[in-house]
């Protein structure tokens, strides 16, 4: 029987991806970055690259590689635009999830994807943690983060974000307020999934 599986989601700004990178810093988990695993795998499939292209235009590639600013700006937008990319992507995406969560594996995997509410697959795993913010405090660290979008452009991507993927139940998530220190929140995280794997 593999080790357990977890699952942890927010709106951008939210802290997710930092709490995930310091419960991979940890050693203790195995971390699957969706995000990142979403770019590789759109870079290294020429067939599903031939399709951003074709549906997006061509400077969607540069030097052969895809322009994820180029294609962010086209898709956040426009929300049809948007659902087209996550068809064409999220498929192939969730295969290698399924693959990654379910083969013979010893260390707890934390899957850290930002749409695992959209994509129905609750149970795939054994804890789905969701990790919240005001919208306040996640606009100042997205402004933080990526200055060059401004202000307006990175509320539109947050509303859009919003409109995508509902909030999911307290009954079958887990949820925890990131407003102050990371270090907080991944101790809290930490705790739970220790408990879930008994160590």
């Amino acid at each position: 029987m593999n080790s357990p599986a977890v699952g942890i989601a927010g709106y951008m700004g939210s802290g997710k991806t930092t709490c995930c990178r310091l419960l991979a810093n940890a050693g203790e988990f195995e971390i699957f970055d969706g995000d990142q695993e979403a770019k590789e795998i759109m870079n290294r499939n020429t067939v599903l690259k031939d399709k951003l292209v074709a549906d997006f235009g061509a400077d969607v590639v540069e030097n052969n590689t895809i322009s994820f600013k180029n294609l962010g700006a086209i898709v956040f937008r426009d929300i049809e635009k948007l659902h087209r990319l996550n068809a064409i992507v999220h498929p192939v995406l969730l295969e290698r999830l399924h693959y990654t969560i379910f083969k013979k594996r010893s260390r707890v995997i934390v899957i850290d994807a930002a749409l695992l509410p959209l994509w129905n697959i609750d149970e795939w795993f054994d804890l789905r943690l969701w990790v919240d913010a005001s919208f306040t405090t996640r606009l100042g660290r997205l402004l933080q983060k990526a200055p060059g979008l401004g202000e307006e452009e990175i509320r539109r991507r947050m509303r859009i974000q919003e409109s995508l993927v509902a909030i999911p139940s307290v009954r079958s998530w887990k949820h925890v307020l990131n407003e102050a220190e990371p270090e907080q929140v991944y101790e809290r995280m930490r705790s739970w999934i220790q408990e879930l794997s008994g160590a």
